[in-house]
């Protein structure tokens, strides 16, 4: 079986769950694929980890802890966003939804500051009013800048993960640089990453054919550099960001494989949001429209790589949670779980997944 896996920020610790689900069932994964934070799980999955070992329910041990003996600095999933990177995105995701208020009401109150030392102060004021406007002008440059450069930094956690890989896949070679082509061979699964190259401003899929040299931490940064949260990440001299702008469900990607052995299944994992009503109004839709836009194309993703089928699990975790204590990750992963094994009963594989079940029905949803 071949599968992909959708971005969707912390939103994707369900993913977790619907391994667990297809490990459960016997599955040969012959090739994973993924998108973001999606490309995360598809890589490790890949490299050799089992989901209990990306995060035990038992013992509540976690890759992240795997990732702490690498680099200290790391103890939970927030510390993957740098030293100082979690704060300012905490910040951001606690403003970004009156984000538009707050920007209205600043221009609105300097505005009117202005007016008031115009009509009411010397002439020769006006050049302090003048150094007021001045310094909010630099001050907001100065959050700009900040917010389009990227609020966190992924370096430290792709050497980090990089290190991991090596530890796992080549224990006694160490120093080794995991590559995309070291993927695809020796019994390991193909693995296929999505960024979006803003350079040559196409989408960038990594692959084992395509881009064998590439570092594979390097292609997974690339893919959840999420646009203001991570600053974008340069390899072989090109600008990437994260791959849900282009394609956050990648299902396609084994369309030629798939080609050679007709009756190969994927299946693409996708990340629904728990159907709850957001209500929107023209002050705090910043945050609803970057999500649409990163994560809202899985339909015509789906649709590109023909016969694949679609796995849906719901969670109430939002885009930015990665704060969320162990307990509470647990639970969402066994929710998963139970959700994705309940939907997997309900249409068998075939022979060409891998597993133990009968001929597969014709439904591409479940």
């Amino acid at each position: 079986m071949f599968v992909a896996f959708a971005g969707g920020g912390a939103k994707a610790l369900i993913h977790l769950g619907a391994l667990r689900a297809l490990e459960s069932k016997g599955v040969d994964f012959r090739g994973l694929s993924g998108t973001s934070a999606g490309a995360l799980v598809a890589t490790l999955k890949a490299s050799g980890f089992s989901a209990d070992e990306l995060l035990n329910p038992l013992d509540k041990s976690s890759v992240i802890s795997r990732l702490g003996e690498i680099r200290p600095s790391i103890k939970q999933a927030k510390h993957l966003f740098g030293r100082w990177g979690w704060w300012k995105v905490w910040l951001f995701r606690t403003a970004m939804p009156m984000l538009p208020t707050i920007l209205c009401v600043s221009l609105v109150g300097v505005a009117l500051a202005l007016i008031s030392v115009g009509a009411f102060l010397a002439w020769g004021r006006i050049f302090l009013a003048a150094a007021i406007f001045t310094a909010l002008i630099i001050f907001l440059g100065c959050v700009a800048t900040s917010l389009l450069s990227g609020l966190a930094r992924s370096r430290e956690f792709s050497e980090a993960l990089g290190i991991l890989l090596q530890q796992r896949m080549f224990p006694s070679e160490s120093g080794r640089v995991v590559r995309m082509s070291d993927f695809g061979r020796d019994g390991r699964p193909i693995l296929k990453i999505v960024s979006a190259n803003l350079t040559t401003g196409k989408m960038e899929l990594f692959s084992p054919e395509r881009t064998p040299n590439v570092p594979v931490a390097d292609a997974v940064a690339a893919s959840i550099s999420l646009p203001i949260i991570f600053e974008p990440l340069i390899i072989d001299e090109n600008l990437h960001m994260d791959g849900g702008i282009v394609s956050n469900l990648p299902a396609w990607p084994f369309d030629e494989e798939r080609e050679l052995d007709p009756d190969a299944i994927t299946l693409a994992v996708e990340i629904q949001t728990a159907k709850e009503r957001r209500i929107l109004n023209r002050l705090n839709w910043l945050g609803a429209f970057i999500q649409t836009g990163l994560f809202g194309s899985s339909e015509l993703n789906l649709r590109a790589a023909g016969q694949a089928e679609r796995l849906e699990l719901s969670t109430s975790l939002h885009l930015l949670e990665f704060d969320l204590s162990v307990d509470r990750a647990v639970k969402k992963v066994l929710d998963a779980e139970t959700a994705a094994t309940a939907k997997l009963e309900l249409r068998p594989c075939g022979s060409a997944c891998g597993c133990e079940a009968g001929p597969p029905a014709r439904s591409d949803r479940f």
